[in-house]
């Protein structure tokens, strides 16, 4: 068994160029936490943000609930150092946003779960830090329904929804059954559950809602309305 929470330093982050060098045991919510002090985000995002590390992402090539807009893991890396089984240190550590030289080695050692190589440190990408959200919870009558309210969501939107989380009617029901205690957003439970997030970079956008006034989240609603009444 190898560790590699002591390999957790974030080597360098480069606002300018919209990367940051972490080290394999980087826990994700650090990385995050260091965007966010230069006003950048992070968007690798899922509930073990907390104690889950860069290494193990990457190794697994999670999605986690922002890969709608951003893309998995895979998506969101540059480069890889990588230990291979001889102690070889490979160094893939691009740091280039568009790179089509020779093979590109890296994609072989993410999602192989350490099959290949350990990977010991990552050049991963930041985006501009989102200004304003809005969410919504939405009851679809099958799949289908469901993805015709994404793609207009995505149309009305310009692309920017982040979340679009699918339930069905027996993971409601299994929800109630075992945890009573947490109000379902449905008196009846739908055959399809959706809960939807879109985000904006944009300033003008998202002025009205931080002022805390009505005008932007009326826009946001109106957006909601016309998606679904559509369907």
């Amino acid at each position: 068994m190898i560790s590699l929470e002591r390999m957790s330093r974030i080597r360098a982050l480069r606002a300018d160029a919209g990367l940051v060098i972490a080290e394999a045991g980087a826990v994700l919510q650090r990385i995050h936490e260091a965007a966010e002090a230069e006003d950048l985000y992070f968007p690798l995002w899922f509930g073990a943000r907390g104690s889950a590390m860069l290494g193990g992402a990457l190794s697994t090539n999670a999605g986690g609930s922002n890969v709608l807009r951003y893309g998995s893991t895979r998506g969101l890396c540059l480069g890889l150092e990588v230990v291979l089984a001889d102690g070889r240190v490979l160094d893939l550590m691009s740091a280039l946003h568009k790179d089509n030289s020779g093979y590109d080695l890296k994609q072989l050692f993410i999602g192989a779960e350490g099959t290949l190589g350990i990977i010991t440190a990552a050049v991963m990408k930041l985006v501009p830090k989102p200004l304003a959200y809005a969410t919504a919870c939405v009851a679809a009558r099958s799949l289908p329904q469901a993805l015709g309210l994404l793609n207009r969501m995505q149309a009305a939107t310009g692309g920017r929804v982040e979340a679009f989380e699918f339930m069905p009617r027996s993971y409601s029901e299994r929800l109630r059954e075992v945890r009573p205690d947490l109000g379902l957003p449905f008196a009846d439970i739908p055959e399809v559950t959706i809960l939807i997030e879109a985000a904006t970079t944009v300033a003008e956008e998202a002025a009205p809602a931080r002022r805390g006034g009505a005008s932007g989240r009326a826009g946001w609603r109106r957006c909601w309305a016309q998606c679904w009444t559509k369907g």
